[in-house]
């Protein structure tokens, strides 16, 4: 199998017409349609949704498509080296205009503390409208995987949820080895890449949605580590909190100095 070969070489593939553009339609269809969203299933500060979560909610759900796709099957097979399964599944959407960056990242950064090995998991990212550099296409840096775990340092998005992200001089290492690439895609077009894969993607100031299925495949045999996962859950709350507490003292610190300088000019 040529992709096998390719995926160990680079890291990821990408299976061009995975699925069809009737196919496409369909679920984009059944999307318009989904109301079962949560507060944090919406772009901050806007209805719009950022993630489907529940897609496979319902038996007559086209997502159950993938799930079922033999070539996704057979594939991850073959990379885990054993039966294989699906972890999780969604959808996001990140919306024309006002879609989020994601800073680049290694799956692995987060797996890890589900309990995940080196070995354990792979994803998928597939195309359900035209991605293009303009709305924020996937990037990612080839043959990244190489390098193994990297360093990953602490951040917060625009709705002060901690993330983990690959700083600058990591960056500036990587890119100076492989090369970045930009994954323009059209729908029905599959990505599938090793946990160590280092991607991102920019924000979306484009007039076009870009939405992507996501999900991650593990062996059968693997176990949810729910006491390292807590563990790692309640290290990211605490840094949150430190953080806030860090921003609130400097905004009095700042509403002080301001009308301290209000009734000086008084």
């Amino acid at each position: 199998m040529f992709e096998f070969k390719e995926f160990k070489e680079n890291g990821f593939i990408i299976k061009k017409n995975l699925i069809s553009k009737e196919q496409c339609n369909l679920m984009l269809d059944w999307l318009n349609n989904y109301k079962d969203f949560s507060s944090k299933d919406l772009e901050p500060y806007s209805n719009i949704p950022y993630i489907y979560s529940n897609i496979l909610k319902e038996k007559d759900s086209p997502f159950h498509n993938i799930i079922n796709n033999k070539f996704i099957k057979e594939f991850s097979n073959k990379i885990l080296n054993e039966e294989s399964e699906f972890y999780f599944l969604k959808v996001n959407n990140k919306s024309k205009w006002i879609g989020q960056d994601i800073c680049y990242h290694q799956e692995f950064a987060v797996s890890k503390h589900m309990g995940l090995k080196e070995d354990d998991s792979i994803q998928i990212f597939l195309a359900l409208e035209p991605h293009t550099i303009d709305n924020g296409c996937l990037k990612i840096i080839e043959k990244s995987h190489l390098d193994g775990e990297i360093e990953h340092e602490d951040f917060f998005d625009p709705s002060f949820n901690h993330k983990l992200r690959v700083g600058y001089d990591e960056m500036e290492k990587l890119i100076k080895k492989y090369k970045l690439k930009n994954c323009i895609l059209e729908p029905g077009d599959c990505i599938i890449f090793n946990q160590f894969v280092v991607h991102g993607s920019a924000s979306n100031k484009s007039d076009l949605n870009r939405k992507a299925i996501v999900g991650w495949i593990t062996r059968k045999t693997f176990n949810f580590d729910e006491k390292k996962n807590k563990i790692f859950w309640n290290k990211r709350q605490n840094i949150t909190l430190k953080s806030l507490e860090k921003k609130i003292k400097e905004t009095k610190e700042k509403i002080e100095s301001f009308n301290s300088g209000m009734k000086l000019l008084k």
